[in-house]
């Protein structure tokens, strides 16, 4: 019971721990995709700063052109005007060879002429510096207006940046919607669980107690057949069990507090890993506002340097120019300052809303801790119960086994008296059985005397074919003996034709010795084939 116990806990642990893999696993897919989604907006802001860098580099090529234009059409005017110069001064030489008078009334309304065009030309001069003037005031204009332009789109894009914030926040809190629900879930889960084992446990000691009560109407069987002292070895044995029971009840109840212990664990790592991943939030939206400062800042800056630079061209229009940045300066502080009441409004909210996160932690907490103690508090009252309910059944089990252990006494009563009359029985039996052994005793001895008469004949026919096997054993064994002597005298003789004359004596030697040492080998064989033990009889 406490090894099966302690399986089911280990696999809902093992379940537990695969769950809360799983959902670090989940945040950690969110975490990357908000990164993913601020770099896209870091991206899409520097494709947005390398497009209006690209406008200004082609409006400042643009003006350029329009410059060089400009000064090609003022050459060509002030060559036309240097050849018109000519002109008159060759007229002028040709009208004083033609004569005097006519020259000088060629002069006269040349002068005219001069002073005409003298006008005309300070007219036009006047004209084309009030035209300056109106482009100037019209580019100055148009510069303007695409500041305007840019701070709108600037403002349409903090307004989208807002927007998105706002969306990523809502799906933030919909995501932590979607976390509570799966924490409710795997509650719901683990409760469902725990109350599926509970039903196993009680399925398993309604077995296990019906298990018992068919071992007692065994055991009960037995003791009706046994004598007092197994009675008392069963007590001791019940008391045993009870013991055991008691202590799997404490090792149950140690195993409770442990799995209450890791589950209050888990619940503070994940409240640990929310605030975690909030103040991760707050760190990305504090390197957002600072970019975004950053960005700012330096738009700021080729502003005024390119109001710097128009101020140098244009020293004319420096006062409109400081009237124009302190509006803008106005404008800007009046932007920072709603920037700012923005901002303090969206950290008022947030903290409201992390409290009202923690009040609901809190509260979804209290009632679990509630309805768990609901359980527990059933829990001991079905264990009560069951209690009361053994002891019942302990009480009349104990009833009913006094009453048999006095049907016992009495049967044991009877069977004491039907012993003894059988034990005087056996004892007129057992002295007729000694009779009866004696005769039986006496008949074994004559059978034995004849059988032994028969083991001797037996005996003297096994010598008889001892001794006939032997002499054919000897006759074999010469044989053989002659063939090895015939067979080594060939091997000699092949070795001899072998072998040089310096080693022939020493092979003489060898074979003398090997000679004798064969001669005695085969005597030795003759003597213990000769001292064959005989049988006795």
């Amino acid at each position: 019971m406490v090894a099966e116990a302690l399986q089911t806990i280990r696999s809902i642990l093992e379940g537990l721990e695969g769950k809360l893999l799983e959902r670090e696993g989940e945040l950690e897919e969110a975490a990357a995709a908000t990164s993913q989604q601020e770099g896209i907006k870091e991206e899409n802001k520097q494709g947005e700063q390398q497009e209006e860098e690209k406008q200004h580099e082609e409006r400042q090529e643009e003006e350029e052109q329009q410059e060089q234009k400009k000064q090609v059409e003022e050459k060509k005017e002030q060559q036309e005007e240097e050849e018109l110069q000519e002109e008159y001064k060759k007229e002028q030489e040709e009208d004083e060879h033609q004569g005097k008078d006519e020259h000088q009334e060629e002069d006269e309304q040349q002068q005219e002429l001069q002073e005409e065009e003298n006008k005309e030309q300070q007219e036009e001069d006047e004209h084309l510096e009030e035209e300056k003037e109106q482009q100037e005031e019209d580019e100055h204009l148009e510069e303007l207006h695409k500041e305007e332009k840019k701070q709108q789109e600037e403002d349409e894009h903090m307004e989208k940046q807002q927007e998105e914030k706002m969306e990523q926040q809502e799906e933030d809190e919909h995501l932590e919607e979607q976390q509570e629900e799966e924490k409710e879930q795997q509650v719901e889960d683990e409760n469902l669980e725990e109350q599926r084992e509970e039903e196993k446990e009680q399925q398993e000691e309604d077995e296990h107690l019906e298990d018992l009560q068919k071992e007692k109407k065994k055991e009960q069987q037995e003791e009706d057949e046994q004598p007092e002292e197994l009675q008392e070895e069963q007590k001791k044995e019940q008391e045993e069990d009870e013991h055991q029971k008691e202590l799997q009840e404490e090792e149950e109840q140690q195993q409770e507090d442990e799995h209450l212990e890791e589950q209050q664990e888990e619940d503070e790592h994940l409240e640990e890993l929310h605030k975690e991943e909030k103040e991760q939030q707050e760190e990305d939206e504090h390197m957002e506002k600072q970019q975004e400062e950053k960005m700012e800042q330096q738009e700021e800056d080729e502003h005024l340097e390119e109001q710097q630079e128009e101020e140098k061209e244009q020293p004319v229009e420096a006062e409109n120019l400081e009237e124009q940045r302190e509006e803008e300066k106005e404008q800007q502080e009046e932007d920072e300052h709603l920037e700012d009441l923005q901002k303090e409004k969206k950290k008022e909210q947030q903290e409201q809303d992390e409290q009202q996160e923690e009040l609901q932690e809190e509260q979804k907490k209290e009632q679990e801790e509630d309805e768990h103690q609901k359980e527990l508090q059933e829990e001991e009252e079905q264990q009560q119960e069951l209690q009361e309910e053994e002891q019942q059944e302990e009480d009349e089990h104990l009833k009913e086994q006094q009453e048999e252990d006095e049907h016992l006494e009495d049967l044991q009563k009877e069977k004491k008296k039907e012993q003894q009359e059988e034990d005087e029985q056996q004892e007129e039996l057992q002295e007729e059985q000694k009779k009866e052994q004696k005769e039986d005793e006496h008949q074994k001895e004559l059978q034995e005397e004849e059988e032994q008469q028969q083991e001797l004949q037996e005996g003297e026919k096994k010598e008889q074919q001892e001794e006939d096997e032997h002499l054919e054993e000897q006759q074999e064994g010469e044989k053989k003996e002659q063939q090895e002597e015939e067979k080594h005298q060939e091997e000699q003789k092949k070795e001899e034709k072998d072998v040089p004359a310096e080693v022939k004596p020493r092979l003489t030697l060898k074979r003398r010795v090997t000679k004798r040492l064969h001669r005695i080998w085969v005597s030795t064989r003759k003597l213990f084939r000769c001292r064959r033990p005989t049988t006795t009889p």
